[in-house]
């Protein structure tokens, strides 16, 4: 579904129409899909089927304060993730904000994508051989 304008009548001293513009879910994907090997990297596309492109795709997620953004002329965006480690494990949201005849718009967010890591052990404490100890 593509970006739907709606005119609506505001009861103002003015009494005029203003747009509105509903722009529908991104979609969310990655690559390589599945679980992503700790040290690796990842990549997560955002996208968006509006003729309104040229705007700005948000990438965030559901827990911490993990987020980037990027500006985009086509209707995606990719984002990198590199030297994943668990603390990039959990679940990510995109969505999309654009301008047209200067007003903002954002779409809903995206539907979640869950990222996995794999391939260390998350409980592993590293240790030195060769450290002594003095008591």
């Amino acid at each position: 579904i593509s970006a739907v304008f709606l005119t609506c009548l505001l009861s103002n001293c003015l009494g005029s129409f203003h747009d509105i513009m509903i722009l529908p879910k991104p979609g969310i994907s990655m690559t390589p899909p599945g679980e992503v090997t700790w040290g690796t990297s990842v990549d997560v596309t955002c996208s968006i089927s509006t003729q309104h492109v040229g705007g700005t795709f948000t990438l965030q997620k559901t827990s911490g304060s993990f987020t980037k953004t990027q500006s985009s002329s086509s209707k995606s965006a990719t984002f990198n993730i590199q030297r994943v480690n668990f603390d990039h494990e959990g679940f990510y949201q995109c969505q999309y904000h654009t301008t047209v005849s200067s007003r903002a718009f954002s779409s809903p967010q995206s539907d979640s994508l869950r990222l996995s890591v794999t391939g260390k052990d998350k409980n592993h404490v590293g240790c030195n051989p060769y450290t002594t100890s003095l008591t």
